[in-house]
């Protein structure tokens, strides 16, 4: 997994309340490590997201025009 990789979750996601829609995939933005940025001696902790429609081809935007990003634990997404 990279930096722009589309992946599913294994739980459709709500960003917020008053959203319609349930999001169950993202654009990875980021990969965090449990030991920094080295990759070789550390395990991944957590896979941090931009919500993906597929069927649209667009990332999630919020009510004040930002594509916030959100984090899931890696069983959290299926490979």
């Amino acid at each position: 997994m990279k930096i722009g990789d589309i992946v599913r979750l294994r739980h459709s996601f709500k960003p917020s309340s008053d959203c319609s829609q349930d999001y169950s995939f993202g654009v990875v933005a980021g990969l965090v490590f449990d030991n920094g940025q080295d990759k070789d001696n550390s395990e991944l902790t957590e896979i941090v997201l931009n919500l993906y429609d597929p069927n649209t081809s667009t990332t999630y935007v919020d009510e004040a025009g930002v594509a916030p990003i959100y984090s899931f634990y890696p069983n959290e997404i299926i490979t």
